[in-house]
């Protein structure tokens, strides 16, 4: 669709080598990270599983949790495939995933403390 410096993982893994790298790519000035999962409960689980003691997050140094966000497609939305086709595709599918979902991207610690209320 055209939506640059993207990662996509298969199923629900995070393996700390992604994160690791994305890290890398988000040292660029005003570079972050936005986790985009799907959105079903695996999908949301696997970003929550973050916070675990054992999570990725606290395996690696590199990342910083003031660049760590998280995008939520809408409600109708299995996930980022999804928003495509119910966007129309192309340039259209671009500029409203950016305008509705990334740039709609809450910080990691936001996400997280509104799940586990």
């Amino acid at each position: 669709v055209g939506v640059k410096n993207v990662v996509a993982s298969m199923g629900t893994a995070l393996p700390p080598e992604q994160l690791q790298m994305a890290a890398e790519m988000g040292k660029v000035p005003g570079g972050r990270i936005v986790l985009c999962m799907d959105s079903d409960e695996a999908g949301q689980n696997a970003v929550a599983r973050l916070s675990s003691s054992s999570s990725v997050l606290s395996k690696s140094s590199e990342i910083n949790l003031n660049e760590l966000y998280v995008a939520t497609l809408p409600n109708e939305i299995k996930d980022p495939s999804d928003f495509v086709d119910h966007a129309g595709g192309g340039n259209k599918a671009k500029m409203s995933f950016e305008e509705d979902v990334l740039d709609k991207a809450v910080s990691w610690n936001d996400w997280y403390i509104e799940r586990i209320l």
